[in-house]
C-alpha cells in the first residue's frame, strides 16, 4: 500500500498520505495552540509571523514549533510515525534534514499565490487543519509538472505566473483534497501556488520544508534559524535531529550564505519516468495558455 503510495508520488509530484492521522480532537487543541500562539507573537509584533511573506490576505508563524511545545509534540509523533517514517525514507532517503515548519492560514478574500517552483530538491509536507473539500486557499497543483525539463523561470521572468492566470484556469488544477487531519506531501519542483479563497472561513494549515540525503542547502543570511536553546532542549528527539544542521551535514560555505551538504551514506533510488503519459494534459494546456498570454501582454 505505501509503495503505491510513493509511486503516485513519484508519478505525479504530490500525494496523499495518510487519511486522519490527527484525530478531531487533536486538531482542534492545535488549532486553538495556533490561535493563542499568533496572538501573542503579534502582541510582540515577532518577526516569526507576518501577512505579506506569503502573498495575497494570508498569515504565517514561521518557527511554529519553536513557539509551541504542543505542537512540537504532534509533529515529532508524526515524523516518528511507522508509515509515514517508510514514506520519507522511500522518496527522501535515510538522512534527510527539515529546514522549516510553518503555520499559514489562507482567509476570505485572499486572491492566492502565483504559479511557482522553488528551490532544488525542496519537498513539502502539509497538515490539514481544516476540510480540504474544496479547492478555496489550498495549495494547488499541475499534476506530472515535474517532468518538465524546463524550470519556470526558464519561460516566465521572476520564477512566478500571475495568480490572475491560475485563477482564470483554475479547472486544471489538483489539490491535495481531504479533511482535517489528513497529511499531504509534494514536490517543491512542481508547479504549484494557492488558490483564492472564496468561503468565509480561513484555510489552514503546517508546512514542512524536507531536503533529501545528499542535497545541498543554502540558507542565506538573514534566514533565521531554530534557536540552540531549542536544540538543547529538545535534544535526541526525531524531529530535532531532523531540524539541527550540526548533525549529519557538513558545512562547505560561510560566507555570503551558509551552505550544507546532506550526507548521503545510502543510494537514494531515483524513479525513471515512464514515457507514456510523461505530462499530464491540464499541465501542457495551462502552459501554452500562459505563454500566449504572456507573450501577448509583453507585446501590448
Amino acid at each position: 500500500m505505501l509503495d503505491d503510495t510513493i509511486k503516485l508520488f513519484n508519478n505525479q509530484g504530490f500525494c496523499l498520505i495518510k487519511k486522519n492521522f490527527f484525530h478531531k480532537d487533536e486538531i482542534s487543541k492545535i488549532r486553538d495552540e495556533i490561535k493563542k500562539t499568533l496572538a501573542i507573537l503579534k502582541a510582540k509584533n515577532h518577526n516569526d509571523t507576518s501577512n505579506i511573506a506569503m502573498a495575497g490576505k494570508s498569515v504565517l508563524i514561521r518557527r511554529i514549533t519553536e513557539h509551541s511545545d504542543l505542537i512540537f509534540d504532534k509533529i515529532n509523533n508524526l515524523v516518528q510515525n511507522k508509515e509515514i517514517k517508510f514514506f520519507l525514507k522511500g522518496v527522501l532517503g535515510p538522512n534527510y534534514k527539515i529546514t522549516e515548519i510553518i503555520y499559514r492560514h489562507s482567509e476570505p478574500g485572499d486572491s492566492g499565490l502565483g504559479i511557482h517552483q522553488d528551490a532544488d530538491n525542496e519537498h513539502t509536507m502539509v497538515i490539514n487543519l481544516n476540510d480540504t473539500d474544496y479547492i478555496d486557499g489550498s495549495t494547488i497543483f499541475l499534476k506530472k509538472s515535474h517532468n518538465f525539463n524546463q524550470t519556470i523561470d526558464k519561460i516566465f521572468p521572476n520564477n512566478n505566473i500571475s495568480v490572475r492566470i491560475s485563477n482564470k484556469l483554475i479547472f486544471l488544477f489538483n489539490w491535495i483534497k481531504g479533511k482535517s487531519g489528513d497529511i499531504g506531501f509534494f514536490s517543491n519542483r512542481v508547479w504549484h501556488g494557492r488558490a483564492c479563497n472564496k468561503k468565509k472561513i480561513n484555510s489552514e494549515s503546517i508546512l514542512i520544508g524536507f531536503y533529501p540525503s545528499g542535497s545541498k542547502v543554502k540558507f542565506w543570511n538573514d534566514y533565521i534559524f531554530f534557536s540552540e536553546n531549542y536544540f538543547k532542549k529538545n535534544s535526541g528527539k526525531e524531529l530535532a535531529d531532523r531540524q539541527n544542521f550540526n548533525l549529519g551535514t557538513e558545512l562547505i560555505d560561510n560566507q555570503e550564505s551558509k551552505t550544507y551538504i546532506i550526507k548521503n551514506d545510502e543510494n537514494l533510488y531515483k524513479p525513471q519516468n515512464n514515457s507514456q503519459n510523461y505530462f499530464s494534459l491540464k499541465f501542457l494546456t495551462f502552459l501554452i495558455i500562459s505563454k500566449i498570454l504572456y507573450i501577448f501582454k509583453k507585446n501590448n
